[in-house]
């Protein structure tokens, strides 16, 4: 049994036989603008299936799609979920009272949340969403700042921290290999400054990953020298 998408975008199931003929195939989109992706897929416990991925419906919104099929692929649901603005479903999964349990992102074109769903056997979700309740959830959202920039070889970080918190800063280049450890260390609540030193690096592109937990922030820097 597979599942996937086309080159069209167009998501799919096929039942092979043992040397790969294909016995049937059930297409569940109607191509552009109307497009979908198919992130896991599972047997079901009624011997059908079920697929979660993507469903983009032509404008700039993204939902998590949930279809389910009977043994030869024939849809008999499908149901949509999310905040109308970029949802995908990565993880799937069936539960003991034949519901499902859906994990993806809520992305909204930014640095997202994880968000889970939890449905009953048709697919239906009271409330349709949940999302991770993280302590350290917008803790980035204070006062960050890198200063002068572009610079020479030298400049600052300043960031603000609302709680007791471990911050990890590195420095990567433009294929993202690690170009230098700035620091990783626990750090209470408060306002700091940290000196970044660049003497030995060459002029170019350079981006710095500040995390706070699962949080994190780029910034683009630019040295010249």
């Amino acid at each position: 049994m597979l599942c996937g998408n086309s080159s069209n975008d167009i998501t799919y199931q096929a039942r092979c036989s043992e040397i790969g003929n294909i016995i049937w195939k059930k297409n569940y989109d109607n191509g552009y603008p109307e497009y979908g992706y198919s992130h896991d897929f599972i047997k079901t416990i009624d011997n059908g299936y079920a697929s979660l991925g993507t469903y983009h419906n032509g404008n700039f919104s993204y939902f998590f799609r949930l279809i389910k099929t009977d043994s030869v692929g024939n849809e008999q649901w499908r149901k949509l979920y999310g905040f109308n603005d970029h949802d995908e479903g990565f993880s799937l999964n069936q539960t003991i009272d034949s519901g499902f349990i859906l994990i993806g992102i809520r992305d909204n074109f930014n640095l997202g949340d994880i968000f889970i769903v939890k449905t009953d056997k048709i697919g239906f979700a009271s409330p349709p969403v949940k999302i991770i309740n993280n302590p350290y959830q917008n803790i980035l959202s204070g006062n960050f700042n890198i200063y002068p920039n572009p610079f020479n070889s030298f400049a600052k970080i300043e960031f603000d921290i609302p709680k007791k918190s471990f911050v990890d800063i590195n420095l990567y280049d433009l294929k993202g290999s690690l170009v230098k450890h700035v620091i990783d260390k626990l750090f209470q609540a408060g306002s700091y400054s940290i000196n970044l030193k660049m003497s030995n690096i060459p002029s170019g592109i350079y981006f710095c990953k500040i995390q706070i937990y699962n949080e994190f922030k780029i910034f683009k820097l630019i040295v010249l020298k």
